[in-house]
């Protein structure tokens, strides 16, 4: 029988600074890409917020120094316990950063689906991106972000080189759904054209507007992408203008003036390893001509061989994270973080101040590191849409989190570190 909670729970109020950056990127890589302008942190969180992606305001220790940043999920990697993939966006007055993570291989597929993002939201201009700047795991901190300290801040930031094991990296996806995103009128003239040439092959199409950011953010769901339309599509042109090799670019381009006809397909990928091709016309009668040319040859199969060595096949864990948050009247400043253990489960206790009642806290993602037995936490305050009390509120959480093996477990919550002991 379960003892009361009160005698099982053995707390810790180690409280550590935050997180350096002095450690090695998960996933293998970073590259990034400095922007020649101001690209704010506020306008950037809502923008990708409404968009309905899992995103916070974070802060990031480099070397004595506190940046602040938007820090979102580009999805989840398979592997053993749970880790999520992170793009970044850095605000300065000169220049911005825009910064992910990346594979070994050092793709800048990563990078290409931030600017797609913040494209979509009409935060950027892609013409003021500079070339990709790219390091590997163990060059600590990432070399764009080093180059950004100096052009930006006038600071010079040493590059720490660090032993570090990275596992290759793979994004967890499931489903036969292949998105295809395009205008509405590609979608008219052309989306009949793929869609049978995939269904013939055991794949489903789903279309998603290009001029909508809400769906241009579901790219992350789906397993593959193809993109109709040239670099001048109306309100979709700038897709292709991120994924097209520069040289197909030009050539639509040239055609287009000379008055001659053609299409061109062009292969890419998402991260980590998934496939996208644009299908793109000199006009929109030569989109849908280049869709046949699609769908008579042999790339719906490859995609198909594509997205079944995507299925990741993993037994799906008995973990579990589970989350109770609620408020009431009361006021108090900052937020405290405490971390319990109970049996084989870890419990944190969030308390925060809210300006109204109506705030819960919502976990944006967590990360899950059984070898290193690291659990990090990451939440934001939300308002529901409901009428509230006009008061100031305390909002009060409870995550549990197991079960888990025993030993001891460092806990991160937005950045906020405890250390505890699980078990005997």
């Amino acid at each position: 029988m379960r003892k009361s909670l009160a005698a099982a729970l053995l707390v810790t109020s180690l409280l550590l600074p935050l997180i350096p950056a002095g450690a090695c990127i998960p996933t293998g890589g970073a590259v990034g890409a400095l922007y020649e302008g101001k690209l704010k942190l506020d306008p950037a969180y809502r923008a990708l917020k409404d968009m309905g992606l899992r995103v916070v305001i974070s802060e990031e220790r480099v070397q004595g120094l506190t940046l602040r940043r938007v820090e979102v999920r580009l999805g989840d990697l398979a592997g053993r316990g749970r880790k999520v993939l992170h793009g970044y966006v850095y605000q300065g007055y000169k220049k911005s950063l825009v910064l992910a993570e990346t594979d070994k291989g050092l793709s800048d597929s990563p990078l290409k689906l931030m600017k797609l993002l913040l494209a979509s939201a009409g935060l950027v201009d892609l013409d003021k991106f500079s070339s990709p700047i790219k390091s590997y795991d163990n060059r600590i901190p990432p070399t764009a972000l080093v180059k950004w300290l100096k052009e930006e801040k006038g600071i010079e930031v040493k590059q720490e080189t660090l032993r570090c094991v990275s596992e290759a990296a793979k994004i967890s996806v499931e489903g036969n759904e292949v998105a295809v995103l395009s205008n509405e009128i590609d979608r008219n003239l052309s989306f009949d054209v793929i869609s049978e040439a995939l269904d013939e092959v055991g794949l489903r199409a789903v279309w998603l507007d290009a001029t909508d950011p809400k769906q241009v953010a579901k790219v992350l769901n789906y397993p593959a992408v193809i993109v109709l339309g040239g670099p001048l599509s109306p309100g979709s042109g700038y897709v292709s203008r991120i994924y097209m090799p520069k040289d197909d670019v030009r050539k639509l381009l040239l055609r287009m003036r000379e008055g001659r006809r053609g299409g061109v397909i062009a292969e890419d990928e998402l991260p980590l390893d998934r496939p996208l091709l644009v299908i793109a016309g000199v006009d929109r009668n030569d989109t849908r001509e280049t869709a046949r040319a699609f769908a008579s040859s042999d790339l719906p199969s490859q995609l198909k061989e594509a997205v079944l060595s995507l299925q990741s096949g993993r037994e799906k864990g008995l973990f579990e994270l589970r989350v109770s948050s609620s408020a009431s009247c009361g006021s108090m400043a900052g937020r405290d973080i405490t971390v319990a253990v109970s049996y084989n489960e870890l419990l944190i206790l969030i308390r925060e101040g809210a300006p109204n009642p109506c705030y819960r806290h919502v976990v944006q993602w967590y990360e899950l590191d059984l070898d290193g037995r690291v659990l990090r936490v990451v939440v934001d305050l939300e308002r529901s849409s409901k009428a509230c009390v006009q008061c100031l509120a305390v909002v009060e959480t409870r995550i549990s989190a197991g079960p888990l093996p025993e030993g001891e477990w460092t806990v991160i919550v937005n950045g906020f570190t405890r250390r505890v002991v699980l078990g005997s």
